[in-house]
Order: structure tokens, then sequence, then C-alpha cells
């Protein structure tokens, strides 16, 4: 069965009649003539907007006095501007949003000032290091005696106690004792240091009978030629006769604190010279060959430590 709009009246075909064209037609004419009305209406009211505009500005300008007139021109002159209008101006939304992701920025401290020095972590590791009280470097200086001085050193030992004495020399009947060696004197620049602790001339004579004392280099020299020399006679002299001589250099072993050594040669009929085998500096103190039979014996002052004298010897 069919039934109606309330505003309209539209006809609404049942669920079983059929939809005309007739039903259609009738419909479309309602709705547009309502809408013809409702398009009328919005005229009439814009119209009657524009001339109640109209009679509202002409009343205003009516009620505005020319002191009302005067007022707004002087507010108008007075207005605020801003000197800085052209920076302002430049401030845009895309500007203000960089500012608002800055981040590498630091906020001001409160009751802390801006500084141009760049205070880094490894400053603040070196200056964590330094333990407290700390004072810098002072040249310490043996010489201080107020102890309050940074330059004071501690614990100094005493030195005299460690002063050491002169030697004491040997004698026949009792051992010397160690100790600084003494100043030799002016004048004993060739002098050596004897046993008895004291400094002694070398001898320039060769007949000199004093026991101990060395030949220097010079008087050993000569004897070694006159020995030579000596030998070389004894050479011609065998040759004379018929006698053969034989040379032999023999190494004789000088053992340390002792003053002997001896070498025998054993094809050895007869030992005629024994000459030591010296050049400069080769002993301190120059030993002395003595002639038994088939030996050699080795007298020398002595030895701290072994040693070894080469002895040239002429025999038959």
């Amino acid at each position: 069965m069919s039934t109606f709009t309330n505003y309209l009246k539209l006809h609404k075909p049942g669920e079983t009649e059929k939809y005309t064209v007739n039903v259609f037609n009738a419909n479309a004419e309602l709705l547009d003539s309502a809408l013809a009305r409702i398009e009328q209406q919005n005229e009439h009211r814009d119209s009657l907007l524009d001339a109640l505009k109209t009679k509202a500005t002409n009343l205003v300008d009516g009620l505005l006095s020319k002191e009302d007139h005067a007022k707004y021109e002087d507010a108008s002159a007075k207005k605020h501007k801003h000197d800085n209008k052209t920076i302002l101006d430049g401030i845009t939304a895309a500007l203000i949003s960089t500012w608002n992701t800055v981040s590498d920025k630091v906020d001001k401290a409160a009751g802390k000032g801006l500084s141009t020095n760049d205070y880094t972590t490894e400053d603040k590791t070196k200056l964590s290091g330094i333990e407290p009280g700390a004072k810098a470097n002072v040249q310490a200086d043996w010489n201080v005696s107020d102890a309050a001085s940074d330059a004071y050193i501690k614990n100094k030992p005493d030195l005299t106690t460690l002063a050491q004495s002169v030697m004491t020399g040997a004698s026949a009947n009792a051992p010397g004792t160690a100790g600084n060696v003494p100043a030799p004197a002016k004048g004993k620049h060739n002098a050596y240091l004897r046993g008895d602790g004291t400094w002694q001339e070398t001898s320039t004579s060769l007949t000199a009978t004093v026991p101990g004392v060395p030949l220097d280099h010079t008087a050993a020299k000569v004897l070694k030629d006159q020995i030579d020399a000596q030998n070389s006679n004894l050479s011609e002299l065998g040759k004379a006769l018929g006698i053969k001589l034989k040379y032999k250099s023999i190494s004789i072993t000088a053992p340390a604190n002792s003053v002997l050594a001896s070498y025998i040669i054993p094809d050895a009929n007869f030992i005629m010279s024994a000459t030591i085998e010296y050049t400069d500096g080769s002993y301190f103190i120059r030993p002395i060959c003595m002639i038994s039979g088939s030996t050699v014996h080795i007298r020398y002052n002595t030895y701290a430590s072994v040693q070894t004298i080469n002895v040239l010897v002429l025999y038959i």
C-alpha cells in the first residue's frame, strides 16, 4: 500500500507496488518546486542584508561627530611603530622552526658567565689526577738546612762516616790496610808505589845492590843491550871452540803473592845466559834472572795475580 512523506508528500510505493514513471515525475515536480522556493528565499535574504548594511553605515556615519573623527585620526597617527620592523619582518616560520631544532647549544647556567677558553675532557682528567695538597716541583738543594723549606732534602746520609782513610803500608811483620792511595809529592812523577805505602824512585845504576829497587826503562835497556852483546860474543866463542850453542824462548809462570819462580831446561848441560824478553811497559817492576846449572830462576816483586814472564835462554 502506498504512503507519502510528511513535508513534500512525495509518493512512496509499497513493497509489492511497481515504481512507475508517473510516480517519479510527480515526485520530481514536488522537489523542483521546493528548491525553487528556497532559492527565492535566499535571494530575498541577501537583498535584505544589503539594505540593512547600507542603513547601518549611513547611521554610524551620521552619529560619528567631527570630534570623534579627530580623535580617530590622532589615535591612528600615534599608533605604535617598530624601529626594527625590517628585522621582525625577516623572522619567518621556517627560521623559527630552525631555532626550535637547534641541538648544538649550551644553555647559560645561572650565576655563570660566558668564556672563550675551552675546558676539555683532557683538562679535567689532568686536574683530577693531581693529589689534594700537591705543590709545584721545587729544585732540591743539598745545602738547605731549613726543614720547613720545600727544597730541603730529608734523611741525608752523614758523608763524614763514609770517608776512607789513607792506605797503611805493609812491613816485614804486619800486613797493610786498604785505603786511598797516598798522594805523590812533587817530583815523584816517575816514582812507583811500594808495598810499604811509599813512593820510590827506580834505579838508574846497573851496579846498585839495594834489594827491591827496580831499574828504570833506560837502564834496563842498557843492561839488555850488554847481555845481548855478551850472548853474541859467547855464540862466536862457541863457534870458534866447536861448541854448538842452543837458544830457547821459555815462559815461566810467576804465582801470585810470591817472589820466586823456576824453570828447568831438560836438554841443557849448562846455561850460559838468560835474558828477560822485555819491551817498554812489559813489567811495572822488572824481574831478575838467576842461573843454576840447567835451571833458570826468576826473582820478582809480589804480583797480585798470576803473571807469565818470557825468558830467552842460551845454553849448551
